[in-house]
């Protein structure tokens, strides 16, 4: 493989600048040895441990995606044990808060994506 160099100008003084050619380090894992996993963008985590709902409370407000881990779900597909969950998460979201959630009025599964 043939050596890759790059160009850079170098800032030393206020009136000062130096030029350089400086090497590239191209390899099959990507440029400057990081892999091109770490190069993209981050995925956004796959939901395999969690089962997301959207909540509406009495004054009309909505929270979407609200996530539950499938581990506390134990395969309960019963409304109440998903309300106990997501109220105890607004209890606690109150208290470090300090405002308060309404009542829910009604909870269903997020659709799928």
């Amino acid at each position: 493989m043939a050596a890759a160099f790059v160009f850079a100008t170098l800032v030393i003084g206020p009136e000062r600048r130096v030029g350089a050619m400086l090497p590239l380090n191209i390899s099959r894992t990507g440029v400057g040895g990081r892999s091109t996993t770490e190069q993209s963008m981050s995925r956004k985590k796959s939901n395999g441990e969690f089962t997301a709902f959207d909540v509406v409370y009495e004054d009309g407000s909505r929270t979407s995606n609200r996530k539950i881990a499938n581990s506390e779900l134990d395969g309960a597909q019963d409304d109440a044990v998903v309300r106990t969950i997501i109220e105890a998460q607004d209890q606690k979201v109150a208290e470090l808060s300090g405002r308060p959630r309404g009542a829910i009025k009604s909870i269903a599964r997020s659709a799928g994506r």
